[in-house]
């Protein structure tokens, strides 16, 4: 009987990773594979050829023994937080901020918004709206700034929860100009650089 190769992976997921329903296979493919698959439509497909029954639980017997199973690796921050890794609607912006918070470890509000040229505003429902998801966290800096216009201020910085970054982990960043984003922190790290030396 052949087995397609969708099909030894989901097989290989649930033999290793015995306790999740089709939902959470779903993201252990997705993070396996990085890629999407009807995943009810490969557990239907496993159970007319006889290898799953009726409660998706799986019976090895109906392999061939010269049928080699992938070795799937899921790291233990994904497994701890499969529960909240539904699949979200995210613009490429908000994942843009994510990643650059996965760069930088944390980043003002005023520096989003200069490194992706948005306004303060709008960067702000942003940042706002991955925070009400637990993508992120932010507190003010005790330290008070001065803006162009003279007014003194305490700075607000993000950092990336670790649900945010588990998400990155399985949703992953591949359609995202990580490359123009790198340039551009390298960019202003350079320039800070060279500023502070003037001191």
């Amino acid at each position: 009987m052949r087995i397609g190769n969708n099909e030894k992976i989901i097989l290989s997921l649930m033999k290793k990773y015995k306790k999740y329903d089709e939902k959470e296979l779903h993201i252990l493919f997705l993070h396996t594979t990085q890629k999407k698959a009807r995943v009810d439509v490969i557990l239907h497909s496993l159970i007319v050829k006889g290898i799953l029954n009726k409660k998706n639980k799986p019976d090895f017997s109906f392999i061939d023994e010269d049928t080699l199973l992938p070795d799937t690796v899921i790291p233990k921050e994904i497994l701890d937080n499969l529960e909240n890794l539904t699949p979200t609607k995210m613009g490429n912006l908000a994942k843009s901020i994510l990643y650059v918070l996965l760069k930088t470890e944390k980043c003002s509000l005023q520096f989003i918004s200069m490194l992706f040229k948005e306004s303060v505003k709008n960067t702000y429902a942003i940042l706002q709206r991955l925070e009400e998801k637990n993508f992120v966290t932010s507190y003010h800096s005790r330290i008070k700034h001065v803006d162009v216009n003279g007014r003194k201020y305490n700075p607000k910085y993000y950092l990336l929860t670790d649900l945010g970054k588990t998400w990155l982990l399985v949703y992953n960043h591949k359609k995202l100009d990580v490359s123009n984003i790198d340039k551009a922190l390298e960019k202003l790290d350079s320039e800070r650089k060279r500023l502070v030396s003037k001191f």
